[in-house]
């Protein structure tokens, strides 16, 4: 395993706004505009988690393909996890996809993937890579952004308020209720 140096920064950018309601406002308002400038540069994933009742957790991650949406989900088990934990597998589950397809995503013009997650913490987890327990999961997605970085693709990964009205918010929330 490869730790992070200790004067090595963190790759990945990440945009959290205030409770207060003019700042949500103006997140709902930057994810609205990113969302219709989909097909123009930006490639947009929205991510959601659900548990059920036996206590078994899932990440999803979803994004719009040409004019249906496409989803990805990760079972993760039983174990006792934080939703931060699974909201960062699910910032992963999108991170993985667009590497695996930073080729294509080069070919039609992609110069950015946005993630949008309602969870402030997980997006907060994502600035800290010393070596500490439980921060795997920051690191994998660091050298996610960092692969994207040198196939010249930037990642943003941004706060949005949970029911914003956005669409693929609305998306991710049902779609991970269907893999439980």
């Amino acid at each position: 395993m490869r730790w992070a140096n200790p004067d090595e920064e963190p790759a990945v950018k990440t945009v959290i706004l205030s409770e207060d309601p003019a700042a949500k406002r103006e997140a709902i308002c930057w994810a609205r505009e990113r969302e219709a400038k989909e097909g123009a540069g930006v490639w947009m994933w929205w991510t959601d988690w659900s548990r059920s009742d036996d206590g078994r957790v899932v990440a999803t991650a979803v994004c719009k393909h040409g004019d249906c949406w496409k989803a990805f989900r990760s079972h993760l088990g039983t174990g006792r996890m934080e939703v931060y934990d699974v909201e960062l597998w699910a910032i992963r589950l999108a991170l993985r996809e667009s590497v695996s397809e930073r080729d294509t995503l080069q070919t039609h013009g992609v110069a950015k993937v946005a993630v949008f997650s309602d969870s402030r913490a997980a997006i907060r987890r994502l600035e800290h890579l010393e070596p500490a327990p439980r921060r795997q999961l920051p690191r994998w997605i660091n050298r996610s952004v960092r692969t994207l970085r040198k196939a010249g693709i930037e990642t943003e990964i941004h706060w949005v308020p949970r029911q914003s009205g956005i669409p693929g918010y609305e998306e991710a929330d049902p779609q991970a209720n269907l893999a439980r």
